[in-house]
């Protein structure tokens, strides 16, 4: 019996370890600035994300990147907020935002109302942010 319950135990032990291990999954922001200004201050808050790198300026024209990785399992909620302030007078910024849940991924842009936001699929390891003048 009680060889049988050491079984049991070290069965239901491997299942919970394999249903949280999961793979790491590597993700890279790209933040393309084609503005007229340099993204400045660049800052990340992030929950359940071990971050890589934060290239805290993007100049006019250049490409930064964000590099994280986190654990990709179903029962993470991962989150990822990069901001810059836009060299401008009126001290407007952008962010990126990165969001995995038991629902997928989501992306989203904030921009000011002189600048033009887009991305690329939200689930490719690579997802770019290009900003542009209006």
């Amino acid at each position: 019996m009680r060889k049988t319950a050491l079984v049991i135990g070290a069965m239901l032990a491997a299942l919970s370890t394999t249903a949280f291990a999961g793979g790491k999954r590597h993700i890279t922001l790209h933040i393309v600035n084609q503005t007229a200004h340099d993204f400045t201050n660049g800052n990340a808050e992030h929950k359940q994300v071990h971050v890589d790198s934060v290239q805290t300026t993007v100049k006019k024209g250049q490409t930064g990147l964000v590099k994280f990785h986190f654990d990709e399992d179903t029962f993470s909620d991962v989150m990822m907020n990069v901001t810059y302030l836009v060299t401008a007078d009126n001290g407007a910024q952008v962010e990126v935002k990165y969001h995995v849940d038991k629902s997928g991924s989501d992306c989203k842009i904030v921009a000011p109302p002189d600048l033009d936001g887009d991305y690329n699929d939200c689930d490719d390891i690579d997802v770019h942010y290009d900003f542009e003048n209006r």
